[in-house]
């Protein structure tokens, strides 16, 4: 079975972006973003070991 490397997208029936997944080489998750569907940011998790600002 495969890993899922680099980046995922998803988005809302109106086009917004909904979800972003960063997987690194290994395929554990690296950083999650959420946005509900007006835009707003609703979560935004960086395992990475560099916070973003």
């Amino acid at each position: 079975m495969g890993v899922i490397v680099g980046d995922w997208y998803e988005w809302h029936a109106n086009g917004q972006l909904a979800r972003h997944l960063e997987h690194n080489e290994k395929g554990h998750e690296v950083r999650r973003r959420k946005w509900a569907k007006d835009g707003t940011l609703l979560q935004d998790y960086d395992n990475s070991g560099t916070q973003s600002a």
